[in-house]
Formats: structure tokens, C-alpha cells, sequence
């Protein structure tokens, strides 16, 4: 089963989603698909609905949603250096100390930072601003060639720890697997599908939604178009109740991000 969801802003898709998985068997769904309209929407309301939810996750000892954004993309880095400051200053400067405490990195460097088949090192989002760009000029006929994979098939593979108690103990791979970028020839806007094969609502979610929305934004204003929808897969998705917040907690967090954003329809 498919569950197909549309909504304008990044915040009323995360609690559409998060709606829906509370009326599923087990607070889980597999194939959740959010379809935003408008990404880059952010009203009065749904910065509210962000604070919320920040407030929320810092109370309970989680990372900040800017934090689970700056994963995808960095926003001040991008503000204060433009686009060297995703292809240089990231690679070069921040992700040598991040990776000390993440060692499966960020999704950042993973876009910015590849070796191709014959070792070389590539910047794989660059090369897609490039296609694009060459699209727009009229000098490339294909308009589904801009794919960026998360996943390393060498590094990635889930294998079974053996510094953990039990063999069958794994360790897992990005959740975040691939983004597909696509140029609308009706709009001329860029779109931005992303495959997650795993997926917290609650700690994650809106976060990744964040972070999603930015890259989409840099891609296209580095392209030179205008930012389209984005759509976000999850190929499974639950509400994460466990030792850090009571479903309860859950419920009464999603009932008042839901009064903020009927009052924005409302207005």
C-alpha cells in the first residue's frame, strides 16, 4: 500500500505524515509519500510549528532540528561563503571534525565527495548543477539524468559487528538513500524527489524536510531556476516512541502543532 499525502508547506507535510502514522497498526507505514508543493513556504505559523518542535527534541536530550538539517545541507556555510562554501569549506574544514564523532559522516560530504571507478575524486552535486545547467541552455536533451546516490555498495553493506554482544547485531547504512533531481520543461523549476529507506518522524523527520528544502533552493539558484515541489519517500516511516518521550508527550506535541497551523488557515 502506497500512502500518498499532499500538502503546501515542509511543516504541514511532516504532520500530515506524522497523523497518519498515529492511525496505523503500530504507529508504522511503509511507502509514505509527502508531496510539497511549496518547500520554501515559511509563514509565522510554521515557524512556530518548527520552534515547537525544536523545544521538544532539545527537552528531551535530542539534536536540534538545524542540527538534523545542517546534515543535508549547510545553510550558514552557504550564506557566508556561497557555493565554495559546500564544495571546499565543508569537505575540508568541518567534516575532518565531524566525522571523528559520525563515522558513517554526513550526507553532505557524501554529495560533495566521491571516487569514481577510476579513483578520482569527484564532487558528485556539482556535477549535477552542471547538467542542469547545460539542460537549461538547451544543450542537453535528457531531463532525468540528474541522480545522486547516498549509498556506498562497498561501505555501506550491512554487516554484523563484531564488537557488539550478539553476531547479529548490524550496523546500518544512511537512511537517506537517493535524491533525484528533475527539470520541469512547464515551469522551468527544479524538483527534488528523496528515497529514504528508513524513517523517525519524530526526531528525524521535520528536520530532514528542513534540510531537503535548503538543498533544493541552492541547487536551484545555483542552476539559475526557480525551486519546484519536493516529494519525500519514505519506504518505511514510524512515530519513534521508546525511552526518550512517552507516546503521550507524542500526541499532545502533534495536537498543538496542528491548533498552530488551523489558525494559519484560518487567517
Amino acid at each position: 500500500m502506497v500512502f500518498p499525502l499532499n500538502s503546501e508547506s515542509i511543516t504541514q507535510a511532516w504532520l500530515d505524515g506524522t497523523e497518519l502514522l498515529q492511525q496505523q497498526p503500530g504507529n508504522t507505514a511503509f511507502n509514505v509519500v509527502l508531496d510539497i508543493s511549496a518547500p520554501l513556504m515559511l509563514g509565522e505559523q510554521d515557524r512556530a510549528v518548527l520552534a515547537k518542535v525544536d523545544r521538544f527534541l532539545a527537552a528531551h536530550g535530542k539534536n536540534h532540528l538545524q542540527t538534523v538539517a545542517n546534515t543535508i545541507f549547510p545553510e550558514s556555510l552557504y550564506r557566508r561563503y556561497g557555493a565554495d562554501g559546500v564544495f571546499k569549506v565543508y569537505p575540508g574544514k568541518v567534516y575532518p571534525i565531524l566525522k571523528k564523532d559520525n563515522p558513517w559522516g554526513t550526507y553532505v560530504h557524501r554529495m560533495v565527495r566521491r571516487e569514481n571507478r577510476a579513483g578520482k575524486v569527484v564532487n558528485p552535486l556539482e556535477n549535477v548543477i552542471t547538467a542542469l545547467k547545460t539542460e537549461i541552455r538547451g544543450r542537453g536533451p535528457k531531463r532525468a539524468r540528474y541522480e545522486l546516490g547516498m549509498t556506498d555498495p562497498f561501505m555501506d553493506i550491512s554487516i554484523a559487528d563484531p564488537a557488539l554482544p550478539s553476531a547479529n547485531k548490524a550496523i546500518g547504512g544512511p537512511c537517506l538513500s537517493h535524491l533525484s533531481f528533475k527539470l520541469d520543461p512547464a515551469s522551468g523549476q527544479v524538483r527534488l524527489v528523496a528515497f529514504y529507506r528508513s524513517h523517525y518522524y519524530i526526531e528525524r523527520a521535520l528536520g530532514n524536510l528542513v534540510g531537503l528544502a535548503r538543498l533544493l533552493s541552492f541547487v536551484a539558484n545555483e542552476a539559475g531556476v526557480s525551486p519546484g515541489p519536493l516529494t519525500c519517500i519514505s519506504s518505511y516511516a514510524r512515530i519513534d516512541v521508546g525511552p526518550h518521550w512517552r507516546r503521550s508527550e507524542i500526541d499532545q506535541l502533534v495536537c498543538e502543532c496542528k491548533s498552530m497551523l488551523t489558525l494559519k488557515g484560518a487567517a
